[in-house]
């Protein structure tokens, strides 16, 4: 039983004094593109929160799930399909859901 201790604390004291090992800097380091002002467009999306990028398409997916709180903004689209260079394509819905339903 000593054997297998003393096996445990030296592997966990091996293990604390290798180094931390980080991603390289190209992988963290950002860079600003553009800027779009999405509220501006047709159909506005004032607070959007999630982004992706359609490689089949060539094409930015945005989502905003609180347009909808905005009475004087809302158009019943939360979900927009834009160009590269930040040009709204479409204006999508997705249908409102609740994260608790009601019992």
């Amino acid at each position: 039983m000593k054997r297998i201790l003393r096996s445990v604390l030296f592997v966990s004291v091996v293990c604390s004094l290798l180094p931390n090992t980080q991603p390289t800097a190209a992988a963290t380091t950002g860079k600003v593109v553009r800027v779009s002002l999405t509220s501006v467009w047709f159909t506005p999306s004032p607070d959007p929160m999630g982004i992706t990028y359609d490689p089949r398409t060539h094409r930015l997916l945005i989502g905003d799930s609180e347009v909808d709180e905005m009475p004087s903004l809302w158009k019943g689209r939360n979900f927009f399909v834009v160009r590269r260079k930040g040009n709204l394509v479409a204006g999508r819905t997705f249908k409102k859901f609740t994260p608790n339903p009601a019992t």
